[in-house]
């Protein structure tokens, strides 16, 4: 798919990796709101112009909380803080720069390309005396980078180029941190890295481009503030310590290459004295090669062996003892294939075993090991490496020759170009591997159907639309392989629709008959066979169906429509029939119809199209998209301008773009706002579709029936409250299907907390993030209000309607969160090595500790827990003799992550953390 960039005025602020119009919109308008940062949060505290004892000590508090913040979201504990002075109108260049990068830092978090952001914060009022202890004068606008301080010497490693604003910084810390906040003493201090306008020689390098317009400019301090700021955050060495364990060998982006420099006590050959001389040399070693690879590209860490403690068993796990120390381990790990590599250093001289690794002997040797690695000349080891590609088992191998003259074989990019851009041609690619089983069942029945195509088109019997071309490629090729990759092939075979240069996956038949039904209904409907309806008549023939289908209407007002408009209608009633199976939309069939004239006013007669649709259409002289379901005789309509919205002058959307708005508005119009909880497909579908929020209704919708009978209650159920919660799911864009939970799903009431006594009860749940909200009813409800024959009443409808509104603000959820514990009594911390944790500790146990914890978490049901459960506690039995980290075991089908945002729930278990 194509890139989509966003930028302000020329600065780019990252690219987008969502594929459907949702999406987009949802990144775009993320990525603008971040364009105002907040100002500072001092905790009631005014910022003042004199700095008062009670303001020192507040702002200590802010900037130590605002690392702490980026610490808990998984960074490197640092912080940027603008300091603006008011400029008479506008921004000045340091500060639109400064607005422009706080947006670009956040918008690329999708692409898992590096550690998370850290937070930006404002300072807008005067503070002249911390302007003045920073060696500012009160106009001077400044950056400021914040980031923990344990001493001169650590705080002066981040830029060599900024030592003397550093060293100011530092010499007036009892300004900033005064006696009264270092009292506290429990928040470790911050160091204040200054940057004043990037320091003068590069404000002077944009301030000198003449030639350069304004956006240029901006997008080059924007750039100049990036390297500075990536340059200043990220520490070049990090020593082993409980502090930075949080970001040592996790598979987060931005930390998963490691060099550990392995440094012994002392010099074995000579005192103390001497080894602490060598060992200074190989730190400073590490020191370069981290400069040398540049801020962020991996963790450079000093590990110094301790007897008895945790380094000396780092060591020895890496496969090393303290005779061969100093040395050193490059350690990659990549989260998406779960996979570790180790590079190790080999005897340069061949003499020694594999296993015996040559101690360093100067800084020169470990610098050049560092560099092979990151060149690719030294081979990893994996303990788990990826298997060979299967070769195909003997049955899998082909008996007979299939005749595939009438398959086109694309054999480059070339090829499949010149097919997919031909507006003459409707086509069918096959993207398949050579030792794939199931592209060699596909083949004869694709071979099939492409001669029945062929003999069809030479008979004539095609007589309007484009020709239908089958085809495949090798997707495993050279010349194939990166077109696969763009298009996502991630199994074989996999199928894609092309015309007139849109291309979409096939989701159709597979079997010969199927293929060319489906083909050549789609054929004619290019062809001018799509359905039109002009006149009253034909809409009450229409509504009149009888089979269970979805309607996408194009609603084209009197006057002139674009080529356009049309063909994205086109490419949409193309993309219906071949793309969309039928589960995705009810098990209804799709079709589409053009919809003018009289037929307009007919639909708003008939209640299917508001009555305001057909004016606002008139007037912006653009179509809208309307899907109606038959049988149900429900409907919904876009706002007008769905499918293209064009400025003066030109087309906002192409054609292809406004196919897929049109797809994802039938999609969303179609899915069902209200379904039985239990084994159906309307259910199924709503667990698939994990974005869409769930409101759970508990009741008793079956009283006194039995079990083989409830889900066709639960059916009736539905059908009665369709009309009153279908338009509300509607309302909200289907954003929201509305579960009934009968009283007798005990493993559902369970999960929630709930008995068949605390019903009714509603819950708003967040599928995706695993996550449940409360949501209030009115007080004093008796069981069975949501299963009267009447309905619900309107105080019930308003409590909904108002619960679902709360829940989906842009702002985030501002439901009351249900967060299940188990009861502390169940804990059996402190009494078995492998203890049981419940939510409720967890703050106290695992969050406010310094030291390291090992957390299991399992479900009691799960297989693979059950067989790891025993593995885990015997290690912790193991470790406990040695006084090791504690070991947890957190069951996640009965608790939640309470809110400290301390740890979340796993994907899948059983999973270690």
């Amino acid at each position: 798919a194509p890139p989509q960039s966003l930028f302000r005025r020329g600065a780019s602020l990252g690219d987008c990796g969502e594929r459907d119009a949702r999406g987009v919109v949802a990144w775009a308008e993320a990525a603008r709101s971040r364009l105002r940062v907040p100002s500072m949060n001092l905790e009631g505290e005014t910022l003042k112009g004199t700095a008062t004892a009670a303001s020192r000590a507040a702002l200590d508090g802010a900037f130590a909380r605002l690392t702490e913040e980026d610490k808990k979201r998984g960074g490197l504990g640092v912080a940027l803080v603008g300091l603006f002075g008011p400029t008479g109108g506008g921004l000045s260049a340091l500060e639109d720069a400064f607005q422009s990068l706080a947006a670009a830092q956040h918008v690329d978090l999708a692409d898992d390309s590096g550690p998370p952001p850290p937070p930006f914060r404002v300072i807008s009022e005067p503070m002249n005396e911390l302007r003045k202890s920073l060696g500012l004068t009160s106009g001077e606008n400044a950056v400021l980078l914040l980031r923990p301080f344990d001493g001169p010497h650590d705080a002066l490693e981040s830029d060599a180029g900024l030592k003397e604003l550093q060293l100011a910084a530092i010499a007036t810390e009892a300004s900033l941190f005064g006696p009264e906040s270092q009292a506290k003493a429990q928040t470790q201090p911050v160091a204040v890295v200054v940057s004043q306008d990037l320091t003068d020689s590069r404000a002077e390098e944009i301030a000198s481009s003449q030639a350069a317009s304004s956006s240029r400019s901006h997008a080059r301090f924007v750039s100049l503030l990036g390297e500075w700021i990536d340059e200043a955050r990220w520490p070049w060495t990090l020593e082993w310590s409980a502090a930075n364990r949080n970001l040592l060998f996790t598979p987060r982006p931005g930390f998963e290459t490691h060099v550990l420099l392995l440094l012994p006590p002392q010099d074995p050959a000579g005192g103390e004295e001497k080894g602490a001389q060598s060992n200074a040399v190989m730190k400073e070693a590490l020191r370069r090669a981290a400069q040398t690879r540049g801020p962020g590209s991996a963790l450079f860490i000093e590990v110094t062996w301790q007897e008895g403690g945790d380094t000396a068993g780092l060591v020895e796990s890496l496969g090393l003892g303290v005779e061969m120390l100093p040395s050193a381990v490059v350690v990659k790990s990549s989260a998406r294939e779960q996979k570790v590599t180790f590079f190790k250093r080999k005897d340069p001289e061949g003499v020694l075993e594999d296993d015996e690794i040559p101690p360093f002997h100067d800084g020169a040797a470990f610098e050049s090991f560092v560099a092979d690695v990151f060149s690719g000349k030294v081979e990893g080891e994996s303990p788990h490496e990826s298997p060979a590609p299967r070769e195909p088992a003997e049955e899998e191998k082909e008996d007979d020759v299939i005749d595939e003259i009438w398959v086109a074989v694309l054999e480059d990019e070339d090829a499949f170009d010149a097919l997919i851009e031909n507006q003459g041609t409707l086509s069918l690619v096959e993207f398949y591997a050579p030792w794939c089983g199931h592209c060699r069942k596909l083949k004869p029945a694709y071979a099939e159907a492409a001669a029945a195509l062929a003999a069809s088109l030479q008979a004539g019997a095609v007589s309007s639309g484009p020709a239908v071309v089958l085809a495949k490629a090798d997707a495993t090729s050279p010349e194939m392989k990166p077109l696969a990759e763009k298009l996502g092939v991630q199994g074989y075979p996999s199928l894609f629709v092309a015309h007139g240069g849109a291309v979409f996956p096939y989701s159709g038949p597979r079997d010969a008959e199927g293929i060319v039904r489906s083909l050549k209904g789609a054929a004619s409907d290019l062809g001018g066979g799509c359905l039109s309806v002009t006149e009253a008549p034909e809409v009450t023939e229409l509504l009149g169906e009888k089979q269970d289908a979805i309607f996408a209407l194009l609603l084209i007002p009197p006057g002139e429509v674009s080529a356009e408009d049309f063909r994205a209608f086109e490419l949409l009633c193309l993309r219906l029939a071949l793309q969309v199976p039928p589960a995705d939309l009810g098990g209804r069939v799709a079709k589409c119809a053009r919809v003018s004239g009289n037929a307009l006013t007919a639909l708003v007669d008939q209640g299917v199209i508001p009555a305001g649709a057909a004016p606002a259409m008139a007037d912006a002289k653009k179509p809208a998209l309307a899907m109606l379901k038959t049988a149900k005789a429900s409907s919904a309509v876009s706002p007008p301008g769905l499918l293209s919205t064009p400025p003066p002058g030109g087309s906002l959307f192409s054609a292809e773009y406004g196919s897929a708005l049109g797809l994802d508005f039938v999609r969303r119009s179609a899915r069902p706002g209200v379904v039985a909880f239990g084994s159906n497909p309307a259910f199924e579908g709503a667990m698939k579709a994990h974005w869409v929020r769930q409101v759970l209704l508990f009741d008793d919708f079956a009283p006194d029936t039995p079990d083989a009978k409830i889900d066709q209650v639960l059916s009736f159920a539905v059908e009665a409250l369709e009309p009153q919660l279908e338009p509300l799911a509607l309302a909200f864009e289907k954003r929201i299907v509305f579960v009934l939970v009968n009283s007798g799903a005990s493993e559902a009431l369970g999960y929630f907390g709930l008995d068949a006594n605390q019903l009714p009860a509603a819950r708003f749940v967040d599928v995706e993030n695993q996550r449940s909200f409360l949501v209030p009813l009115p007080p004093e409800l008796p069981l069975g209000s949501f299963a009267l024959p009447g309905g619900l009443s309107s105080a019930l409808v308003a409590a909904l309607h108002e619960a679902v509104e709360l829940g989906l603000r842009a702002e985030g959820n501002a439901l009351e969160p249900v967060l299940r514990s188990e009861a502390e009594e169940v804990s059996t911390v402190g009494s078995e090595p492998l203890g049981k944790i419940v939510s409720s500790q967890w703050a106290k146990i695992v969050g406010e500790s310094s030291a390291a914890s090992l957390v299991l978490f399992y479900d009691p049901d799960c297989g693979h827990c059950q067989k790891m459960l025993p593995e885990v506690d015997a290690l912790a039995k193991d470790k406990a003799k040695d006084n090791a980290a504690p070991f947890f075991r957190l069951d996640v089908t009965a608790n939640d992550p309470f809110g400290d945002g301390s740890w979340e729930m796993p994907q899948g278990v059983p999973a270690v953390r």
